[in-house]
């Protein structure tokens, strides 16, 4: 199960019918991330969520520690897709866990699917 959390429904709509159409099954889109943690925490654990950075209330980096912070949600593999291009958001998304940090507008979308596929796959690229 994929679960896309982006406060622009459009870019959450858009990068869901891509995976559908790329194959896969379960992706769902929320746009907060309160809304995610909700979601996470009704029993709908995903195997990969694709994290935007830049929110009102919850940043993206507060949705992933939230996470960690609880061992039963330590195993979703954890992408941010973002407009912010600052090193610092990255590193410390990777210091919290994150799998990778691809920025929209500077990543093709073959790329995007491809390390998405792969974190659902369990090969976490």
């Amino acid at each position: 199960m994929i679960l896309i959390v982006d406060d622009h429904p459009d870019s959450c709509d858009v990068l869901r019918r891509l995976l559908v159409l790329s194959g896969h099954r379960d992706v769902a889109c929320v746009y907060s991330g309160e809304d995610a943690l909700d979601y996470v925490r009704s029993s709908h654990k995903p195997t990969v969520m694709v994290l935007d950075y830049m929110m009102p209330g919850m940043t993206g980096l507060d949705v992933l520690r939230e996470l960690r912070a609880h061992p039963e949600f330590g195993d979703v593999a954890v992408v941010f897709y973002s407009a912010d291009v600052t090193g610092r958001a990255a590193s410390a998304a990777r210091m919290l866990g994150a799998k990778a940090w691809m920025t929209k507008g500077g990543v093709a979308w073959p790329d995007l699917l491809d390390t998405i596929g792969a974190m659902e796959a369990g090969t976490h690229a």
